[in-house]
């Protein structure tokens, strides 16, 4: 209960799903990563990014560099 005092989003899960997803209308829209992947020589295209991983693109929150996961790629 201490972690959660300090840090309420400390077991937040880091993929939340979209509501469309959830809904099931459409298969584009799994998913947003949370705080982002941090991912330096990867290029997001191996298991190493947290979001390639996961089946989603990486987003604004993002912290890569050189990233090759991205909408259009």
């Amino acid at each position: 209960e201490a972690t959660l005092e300090r840090n309420p989003n400390a077991f937040r899960p880091k993929i939340a799903s979209s509501p469309a997803a959830r809904g099931g209308q459409d298969e584009e829209a799994v998913g947003k990563h949370n705080k982002g992947c941090h991912c330096k020589k990867s290029g997001c295209l191996k298991k190493y990014c947290e979001c390639f991983q996961a089946g989603i693109l990486c987003s604004e929150n993002c912290k890569c560099n050189d990233c090759k996961n991205f909408e259009g790629s």
